[in-house]
């Protein structure tokens, strides 16, 4: 996601894919791979790809692959752009006031049985 707020990659969290971040911690650089495919059958084209001209081919320093398709580098250090969890869609109106709905549901029937007994009572003396 740019500054702006465009998307410009989505990965889906549900389909295996491979990632390769690199970054500097305490002073010297860190290389992190990491996958969410049960197996780790992606790692080795993903890497073999990733790294197809040696540790200098690296363009960026986010590299993103999935099963199919090619890999993708993402220069973020020096740019604008930035990896962030796309916003989860907001709760229904009824499951965000569902404590006081039924809160409201709950005083409606009891004043409805407050205001019946009397009359079912009577009734049934007569």
């Amino acid at each position: 996601m740019d500054g702006a707020g465009t998307l410009w990659l989505e990965v889906n969290p549900g389909a295996p894919y491979a990632a390769l971040q690199a970054f500097a911690s305490e002073g010297g650089p860190v290389l992190l791979l990491s996958h969410t495919s049960q197996d780790g059958r992606l790692l080795a084209p993903f890497l073999q790809e990733a790294l197809r001209e040696g540790w200098f081919g690296l363009h960026g320093d986010l590299v993103l692959g999935g099963p199919e398709g090619p890999v993708v580098s993402l220069a973020l250090r020096e740019s604008d752009l930035r990896v962030q969890p796309l916003p989860e869609n907001p709760p229904s109106l009824l499951a965000r006031y569902r404590r006081e709905v039924y809160l409201g549901l709950g005083l409606l029937a009891l004043l409805l049985l407050v205001w019946f007994y009397p009359k079912v009572v009577r009734r049934g003396k007569a």
